[in-house]
């Protein structure tokens, strides 16, 4: 993600959420419900958030 802040929710989510880093694989699988995600990378910090809402 590097220096790009992003405060976002995106629309439409179908399927798993899915982190790819070089060494490690996160997949969240939300309720169907649970149709839009935020992605939130704070200023400055070296993490960034994803959460499933409805």
């Amino acid at each position: 993600l590097g220096r790009t802040p992003l405060d976002h929710c995106f629309t439409g989510r179908r399927g798993p959420i899915v982190i790819d880093w070089p060494s490690c694989r996160v997949t969240i699988a939300p309720d169907p419900a649970f149709t839009f995600a935020v992605v939130f990378t704070p200023p400055g910090e070296d993490y960034f958030c994803v959460e499933p809402v409805s």
